[in-house]
């Protein structure tokens, strides 16, 4: 990905993360009936805190952990996505609302759902992570990730982030066109709501600040709803 795509992403993300602290919404009304906005608002500070700057390979303890385990991460996007909190949640999010729909549909319909976490890995993974976001062995700070300015920090956030989100985009759709009973299921709580939230682009950042005050995910990001669709 070439630089000039790197920094439309990021004015992609800048924009929806304004939007998010105004308004939340494309559609407030759908979000107004879950919560009113003060509320969110507190909510908000909670999931946009942050860990570190950088930080070194081998700790990452200050931080969100996401669903891989950090000390293993050998990828350069799970290594940006270990010093990132709101990266860590989307990830959480995303990683445990596959593993509640593959467990809890036919086998014979598992391969469509694991085609779409590949697909979700694929474009993450293509984010073009290079220095200055890791330091060179022979540089000052050997062995740290390094983000030395906003513009490629948010750029690298934001195209992952997409990622994510086409993701749960895709794995909604799937979920509304074979299986609605069991995405009634996950998202008991402002049922209706969800559907448009999670097939909306622009506000699925903002539905997770919603789906934490409805307490179907956790501080984390994860869902903590249980399911069993036998």
């Amino acid at each position: 990905m070439n630089r000039a795509k790197i920094l439309f992403n990021a004015l992609i993300f800048f924009s929806i993360s304004l939007y998010a602290a105004s308004s939340l919404s494309t559609d407030t009304a759908i979000f107004e009936s879950i919560a009113p906005l003060e509320e969110i608002k507190k909510i908000q500070k909670l999931f946009f805190e942050d860990c570190r700057d950088y930080i070194e390979y081998d700790d990452f303890s200050g931080c969100v952990k996401p669903s891989f385990d950090c000390t293993k991460a050998k990828k350069d996007t799970e290594l940006f996505i270990c010093q990132s909190n709101p990266l860590a949640k989307v990830d959480n999010f995303f990683t445990s609302y596959y593993n509640i729909v593959t467990k809890n549909i036919p086998e014979n319909e598992k391969p469509k759902v694991r085609s779409i976490a590949r697909k979700t890995m694929k474009e993450r993974d293509k984010c073009d992570l290079k220095p200055p976001y890791r330091a060179k062995d022979d540089d000052a700070i050997p062995g740290k990730v390094l983000v030395q300015t906003d513009e490629d920090y948010a750029a690298y956030e934001s195209f992952i982030t997409w990622a994510y989100r086409v993701g749960i985009q895709d794995l909604t759709e799937y979920l509304l066109k074979n299986n609605p009973k069991l995405f009634a299921k996950i998202f008991y709580k402002h049922t209706e709501q969800y559907k448009d939230i999670l097939r909306n682009y622009e506000a699925l950042w903002n539905g997770l600040f919603y789906l934490y005050y409805d307490k179907l995910i956790d501080e984390t990001g994860k869902l903590i709803v249980r399911v069993d669709s036998k």
